[in-house]
């Protein structure tokens, strides 16, 4: 099998793996019973935690774990939009957003919030002076994401951090597709707090979390015991931690090899583009680490998939919760793609696994495609 869809989901490293285990069996123990072998797992718990701090330089006690990126957005959204609420009651993000944000935002306009939902350029990008162009007397709270899979473009965080800073507006990135692949810096991006989700960078599914920078308030999205410093509440997934935990670390120790490796591959892929009919899609450089989209003209993303899977070789359409529930991504559509071109757009993502022999037969396999699916 020649998987490239890594930014859709990755393969859990195996020193995660194996660090969890344990905390399945022998050290199945609830943290917060009141005994000693309790006490352990809550220390397990607070090693993760720094782990994953150390990985976007956050203080430990500004992660907060959860089930998933998805839930970290919702948490987020909810959490500061409802604690600030006498602040304004005006929200600005992209039609860019992954639908963990645009949906939760269109469950905010029915509770009587504003939300201005603001197009992507040609590239992909949200412009940050279209973010304060947008910013009204009572904007609170704007969400703009870090990196789309759609399309792999870096929107400027940094620079709308500045500005809605000046207007003291509450700022979150969703950063699930980048933390863990590249180099992030909570202080240096300058947000209030931003999303991650941990089996995009080799670790387990079913574990997440977000950063909410220290002194915030924030209404839970879960009520219930006091876990995650009462931000979250219900029984920790101690093994999910503990693997998130050690993921962070193998990040933390090989993200500039990873990123030379995987970007490597990925030039050797634009060898496609000789191609007549295959164009980039977002910007060629200034996108995600080992990320690729482009239409493919005159053929349909899922005939191509298809071919490819006969051949036993995996890419995608876009991002995985889009792709499923929608035939084309909206965000192609506000990027201004015809509904033609936005159905012919492949995504694909390499990994510090991919190899060059993988690379070769990809090569090989996706020119016959064309050649083929065309006539």
């Amino acid at each position: 099998m020649i998987y490239l869809d890594y930014y859709s989901t990755s393969p859990i490293e195996e020193k995660v793996l194996e660090a969890m285990y344990p905390f399945f069996k022998e050290k199945f123990f609830n943290p917060l019973s009141k005994n000693k072998i309790g006490a352990s797992i809550k220390e397990e718990i607070e090693k993760a935690r720094s782990k994953v701090a150390k990985l976007i330089n956050a203080n430990k006690d500004e992660i907060i774990f959860t089930s998933s990126g998805t839930e970290s957005n919702n948490s987020i959204i909810k959490g500061l939009t409802f604690a600030y609420e006498k602040r304004g009651r005006h929200i600005i993000t992209s039609k860019s957003e992954h639908h963990s944000v645009l949906n939760p935002m269109r469950s905010l306009e029915r509770m009587g919030f504003y939300v201005t939902f603001l197009s992507p350029n040609k590239y992909g990008e949200i412009n940050p002076s279209s973010v304060e162009s947008a910013i009204r007397d009572d904007t609170m709270f704007v969400s703009i994401g870090l990196a789309s899979v759609d399309v792999g473009t870096i929107n400027n965080i940094k620079e709308i951090a500045k500005i809605l800073k000046k207007r003291d507006i509450l700022f979150h990135t969703d950063a699930v597709a980048a933390v863990g692949n590249m180099h992030l810096d909570v202080k240096d991006l300058g947000v209030d707090a931003l999303s991650f989700s941990s089996h995009v960078f080799g670790g387990p599914k079913g574990i997440g979390g977000f950063y909410l920078k220290d002194g915030l308030r924030f209404m839970p999205l879960i009520y219930g015991g006091p876990q995650e410093f009462g931000k979250r509440a219900g029984t920790e997934n101690v093994p999910g931690i503990i693997g998130l935990g050690v993921a962070a670390e193998l990040a933390t120790q090989d993200l500039d090899k990873r990123i030379q490796w995987r970007n490597k591959a990925i030039e050797r892929i634009k060898q496609i583009f000789s191609i007549d009919g295959i164009d980039l899609v977002g910007k060629d450089s200034e996108r995600l680490p080992g990320h690729l989209s482009f239409i493919v003209d005159k053929v349909q993303s899922t005939d191509m998939i298809s071919y490819l899977e006969s051949n036993d070789i995996y890419v995608s359409s876009g991002s995985p919760c889009v792709s499923y529930a929608l035939k084309v991504s909206p965000m192609l559509i506000s990027m201004g793609y015809s509904f033609e071109k936005a159905s012919s757009i492949i995504t694909l993502s390499t990994s510090h696994r991919t190899t060059e022999n993988e690379v070769d037969i990809f090569l090989e396999v996706f020119e016959e495609a064309v050649k083929k699916l065309r006539h």
